[in-house]
């Protein structure tokens, strides 16, 4: 240890320096942050979604399409025959 020169020594200051900067700065963000909060799902778990079902956008916008016309093809209700005269 004694032959490694004092710049070698400093470098492995700063070195040291920033790994512990590094460690504390994410220990302290990781305490901070909400822990019961759901999450939402990170892109591993959205890739794996889409592989599972690569259509699923597409499928819930034909299932909103189909309610929607199914709205318009239900007839309209009966007309109150008292209502209609004053």
């Amino acid at each position: 240890m004694k032959d490694l020169p004092i710049l070698g020594w400093v470098c492995l200051g700063f070195l040291l320096f920033m790994v512990l900067g590094l460690y504390l700065s994410l220990f302290s963000a990781w305490r901070r942050k909400d822990h019961n909060q759901p999450q939402a799902p990170g892109p591993g778990q959205q890739i794996i979604n889409t592989l599972r079902d690569p259509w699923a956008r597409e499928d819930a916008e034909w299932k909103k399409l189909h309610h929607q016309t199914e709205e318009l093809r239900k007839p309209p209700p009966p007309a109150d025959p008292d209502s209609s005269n004053p």
